[in-house]
């Protein structure tokens, strides 16, 4: 085998099984042994050395004991050049093989996962984690072999291609007003929405958690697209920033159960298991990143994905060194969604209202629905300043904060989700990556039933985190630095193709393997070019020397030792001879007359007597089991039943002259 990147030596030409390449590289050996023959054949026939042809035929053995009797020179030169030729002739099937570059391909095929779900590890990772490099080529592949990494067993050579059944969103309208931008997905309030309770706050070491709290009023009001939207615009004490900094994790989202739940604030959040899922300590603080997970809420027979992406993306400056007011727009107007309700009025009094109070914490943040009801969103703005001990600045961070929740499959199932453990109160499982790992069995103050309630059951099937896609927290005091622009434009050029490999990922973990298709890669044999012009050559060359040698000397030159004795015997009678072969073959007896035996067949004796043969002997016309009587001959004579004695030359002469009366090809 050999390595070449050249498409004229690397394997490129697919063939169906590796016996078919074999018996190609053994015909291309066996007619490369012909056209050796053959053109041996011929200089023999120009030489007129036709006991050097028949040696061609003989064993090796014999080509020794024929080179050593006539040594280096005329025919035994000959056979000693045919033997050592022929012989490499033999090894050109191995120098075919020895050409491989590597010799096979990798074949795709498109297959659902559920076809080799034996071949799936048993628990895949759901959290992938990649960097966000200068090089954005590269982060192309890493996305791209992240995504596949630990799923299969080794020795599964596949690509997720994205392609998979993405189902169809069942959602209603909205069933009660006020309670602000949900997807709603059935008539007893059964709804999933972004965090309500994002700017709220309890100071560290309050020592009184009921009154000393921090609760930013919102407004929920009608907008234009027939959907809710809530708003807040607040500032605070800056006493709450470090717990909103530290201890608030951006990006949850709300599941709320039914009507009678709501009426008493129970509903569950799908929060990151941080045992596994490091989006529970990087979802706080600060830091330049991007998150998105697939979900599915199963309530009963019903059970829904979706789809959410989370920006996170801040300026900051320490010691309290104030932001620049142009950064601070800069990075909003960047981050603004064209698609949001947000106005450019909104958003450029929001710009002027955190330049003029940096002294004192602030927040802006809009929650708003799609049109069509499939999705709500949330951004939000935090002027946040940071003390150590009270009236000592650590550091002041303007921190955005963008999440979409988007549906994406409605579908009943066969068996409705059952409690992973007990509890006596309201609870609902609590899963990660497919796999149901605890509850969240906790106390309310007010139950809506009596005992204990099985909710339903959460799941984050697979989550994808984009690292580093700008400088840390603490250099990051503009807005290129916070988020460079091609970075922040590669997220959302590839955002369609990131979502796809996750939701592939995730429906193989936390849905059904069938639903998705990968391209399996099987490695089968393949060729060159390089040795399908070798193979072409051999046939070539065989078919050149097959011509030559049928048309230009005698045919004799072209018979094996059996047809020449054949029509040597034959001369009355002769043989047809096609192409080298004797259609009609007639018997060869060998017959014992007393000290002697002789090959016959009925037309004449072929026997070697001394230093002659004797030729055209006819048949004595005695049964086979008769014996032969054959005609004596001497040197320097040629008898028949016909001829006198004759000088050689006349013998070779007359020879010659039969040997043109044959039927030739």
């Amino acid at each position: 085998m050999i390595s070449s990147s050249s498409g004229f030596l690397s394997s490129s030409i697919t063939v169906p099984h590796n016996a078919v390449k074999s018996l190609l590289f053994r015909c291309a050996e066996l007619l490369l042994g012909i056209s050796v023959y053959k053109f041996f054949s011929l200089l023999a026939a120009i030489r007129c050395d036709f006991t050097a042809y028949l040696m061609f035929a003989e064993s090796l053995l014999q080509k020794v004991f024929f080179i050593y009797s006539r040594g280096i020179s005329g025919g035994g030169l000959q056979v000693l050049m045919f033997t050592f030729i022929f012989a490499i002739a033999n090894l050109y099937g191995t120098l075919l093989w020895a050409l491989d570059a590597p010799g096979y391909v990798a074949k795709g095929r498109n297959v659902t996962v559920a076809s080799i779900a034996s071949s799936l590890v048993d628990n895949p990772n759901y959290v992938i984690s990649i960097p966000v490099l200068a090089d954005l080529n590269r982060t192309d592949h890493i996305l791209k072999e992240s995504m596949e990494a630990d799923l299969f067993q080794p020795g599964v050579n596949f690509s997720l291609t994205g392609t998979f059944d993405r189902g169809s969103p069942a959602i209603l309208p909205p069933q009660r007003a006020g309670e602000g931008p949900r997807i709603w997905l059935d008539e007893d309030g059964f709804s999933v929405a972004t965090d309500t309770r994002v700017m709220t706050s309890v100071p560290l070491g309050s020592p009184n958690v009921l009154t000393d709290q921090l609760y930013c009023p919102n407004i929920i009001t009608a907008a234009n697209n027939n959907q809710e939207q809530r708003v807040w615009n607040c500032s605070f004490q800056n006493k709450f920033a470090y717990d909103i900094t530290q201890n608030k994790l951006l990006g949850r989202v709300e599941v709320h159960w039914d009507e009678a739940s709501d009426r008493n604030y129970s509903f569950t959040y799908v929060d990151p298991n941080p045992r596994d899922n490091i989006w529970a300590s990087m979802g706080t603080g600060a830091g330049n990143m991007a998150m998105m997970q697939m979900f599915t809420v199963a309530k009963e027979k019903r059970k829904h994905t979706f789809v959410a992406t989370i920006l996170k993306t801040n300026l900051a400056t320490a010691s309290g060194t104030p932001l620049s007011p142009a950064e601070v727009r800069d990075l909003i107007w960047r981050t603004a969604n064209p698609t949001a309700i947000t106005t450019p009025e909104q958003l450029a009094t929001l710009a002027n209202t955190v330049t003029l109070i940096s002294a004192q914490s602030h927040a802006y943040g809009i929650n708003y629905g799609a049109e069509n009801g499939l999705s709500v969103a949330q951004v939000n703005y935090e002027l946040l300043n940071v003390d150590g001990l009270p009236g000592e600045r650590v550091y002041t961070m303007f921190r955005v904060s963008i999440v979409n929740i988007t549906l994406v499959r409605s579908e009943s199932i066969e068996d409705s989700p059952t409690p992973f453990d007990a509890c006596d109160s309201f609870f609902a499982n609590q899963a990660a990556g497919g796999k149901v790992y605890m509850t969240d069995c906790v106390a309310h103050e007010v139950n809506v039933r009596n005992g204990g309630y099985f909710w339903g059951q959460t799941d984050i099937s697979a989550v994808l985190l984009l690292q580093g896609l700008g400088k840390s927290a603490v250099e990051s005091n503009t807005s290129v630095q916070a988020l460079p622009e091609q970075n922040y434009q590669w997220t959302i050029d590839n955002h369609q193709r990131i979502e796809n490999l996750l939701l592939s990922r995730g429906y193989i973990l936390g849905l059904d393997p069938a639903l998705v298709s990968i391209e399996l890669s099987v490695l089968g044999p393949a060729v060159s070019y390089l040795q399908v012009l070798l193979v072409t050559l051999a046939a070539l060359l065989a078919a050149v020397s097959w011509v030559c040698l049928s048309y230009f000397p005698s045919i004799h030159w072209s018979f094996t030792s059996l047809i020449n004795l054949i029509v040597t015997t034959n001369n009355d009678s002769p043989v047809t001879v096609r192409l080298g072969y004797i259609r009609d073959m007639p018997e060869i007896h060998l017959v014992s007359g007393g000290t002697e035996t002789v090959m016959r067949t009925d037309a004449g004796v072929f026997k070697l007597e001394g230093d002659l043969v004797s030729l055209g002997l006819r048949s004595t016309g005695l049964g086979d089991d008769a014996p032969v009587q054959p005609t004596q001959m001497k040197s320097g004579e040629f008898s028949s039943d016909h001829d006198s004695h004759k000088p050689e030359m006349a013998i070779k002469e007359e020879s010659r002259e039969a040997n043109r009366t044959l039927v030739s090809p």
